[in-house]
């Protein structure tokens, strides 16, 4: 597996693994745990790209511009955080199947 894929993959399963655990088990609400595991996810990609993947490639230079990193993940937070929301009306007690495929929405429309 390339690089990119590894910490992409990483970070997605952090993502979605802490957002359960916390909803789910823990009792968060469902923002709150969304915008925890985003946060979490966003620290291990932002680490492990700037690490292992970024190296000399002038694509991935925006991994270097905190500014610019820090504002696009913001506005996917809001993003994923708002979508998760409004499918699972906020709710950590839905079933593991609906917070899964609810999340793999909110994910698709926050990118």
């Amino acid at each position: 597996m390339c690089p990119r894929a590894a910490v992409g993959s990483l970070a997605t399963v952090l993502d979605v693994a802490l957002l359960a655990v916390l909803a789910q088990v823990v009792g968060w609400a469902v923002a709150g745990a969304d915008a925890v595991a985003i946060l979490a996810a966003t620290a291990v990609s932002a680490c492990g790209h700037l690490r292992f993947t970024s190296g000399g490639d002038p694509a991935s230079r925006w991994f270097e511009n905190p500014p610019r990193y820090l504002a696009t993940a913001v506005g996917a937070l809001v993003v994923d955080v708002a979508v998760l929301v409004a499918l699972t009306g906020g709710r950590g007690s839905v079933s593991t199947v609906h917070l899964l495929v609810a999340k793999a929405v909110s994910r698709t429309v926050a990118v």
